[in-house]
């Protein structure tokens, strides 16, 4: 095992048991707290075991092996399960060409540290919750902003549409006196 692992809540962990130098017929056993979640032990026969945990915290998990002489070995590793981020959905919107258009991303859960805002407009400021997005052509743009930290993170995904601005014109008429 690594020394240990950091995943989001809700991931999946494949962990794989390494004895080595042991032959012939072995026996093993996982040990931990009450959180401690492994979820999935019917890939045993193979070595692997999934860990997932609903709840953020920090885990330590034990295995033992004993040989077919009943002799054991202990290892272990720790697990950090972090917050999980979730944004919401953000519906797809209009805007004019070069007028600026109030974007936000809504956090559902987790505290992100990081934002980045992506497409072919520009976005001030680019590493916000909230920015202002232009462009300065008509067309689709596909935007992207993408939230997180260090450990989890969630990106949702939107369409703006930029329109024309209505053409004008001015005449001026003869002023009669």
């Amino acid at each position: 095992f690594k020394p240990s692992y950091d995943l989001c809540v809700g991931a999946d962990l494949d962990l794989v048991l390494n004895p080595n130098n042991l032959s012939g017929f072995f026996t093993m056993h996982w040990v931990g707290g009450d959180k401690n979640k492994i979820v999935d032990s019917t890939k045993i026969s193979r070595l692997i075991s999934t860990f997932r945990s609903d709840n953020e915290g920090t885990y330590t998990l034990y295995y033992t092996i004993a040989d077919e002489y009943n002799c054991p070995r202990l290892d272990s590793t720790k697990i950090v399960v972090y917050p999980d981020v979730k944004l919401a959905e953000i519906p797809d919107t209009f805007a004019c060409v070069g007028v600026g258009l109030e974007l936000k991303a809504k956090v559902l859960t987790g505290n992100p540290s990081s934002y980045t805002w992506l497409g072919l407009g520009t976005f001030s400021p680019n590493n916000q919750k909230a920015t202002t997005y232009s462009r300065n052509q008509v067309g689709i743009d596909s935007i992207q902003v993408i939230t997180g930290d260090q450990h989890c993170s969630d990106t949702k995904k939107f369409a703006v549409s930029v329109q024309p601005n209505p053409a004008v014109e001015i005449v001026g008429a003869p002023i009669k006196l």
